[in-house]
């Protein structure tokens, strides 16, 4: 029950706030994988500099997804992509923890 309060906090938090965005992160990121409709992945490898692109791949998919199921404003493109980060988030580490104590418990 607890666990599914964490979700739904990270899954709220994800959804309602933007938050902040530091410069680098809205330069490097945010800005070229939003909005989806005019990016392509060929664009966001030719950005990505020295960088590797397959972060930003893997979250230009999420935003193409949110945009073929109609999402079409670039701010709600970005909530999509925090909800699908703060999933991960927890997953990550919930599993991390409850492995984490089972060790530290023996």
């Amino acid at each position: 029950m607890l666990g599914l309060g964490g979700l739904s906090l990270y899954v709220y938090t994800g959804a309602t706030n933007i938050g902040f965005i530091a410069v680098d992160d809205y330069w490097d990121v945010v800005s070229r994988i939003t909005p989806a409709q005019y990016r392509t992945p060929e664009s966001i490898i030719e950005k990505s500099g020295f960088r590797s692109p397959v972060p930003q791949l893997i979250l230009f998919q999420i935003s193409r997804l949110a945009f073929y199921l109609g999402v079409t404003e670039p701010a709600a493109q970005l909530k999509w992509i925090l909800v699908f980060v703060a999933i991960f988030s927890f997953v990550f580490h919930s599993i991390f923890s409850i492995k984490h104590f089972r060790l530290t418990a023996d």
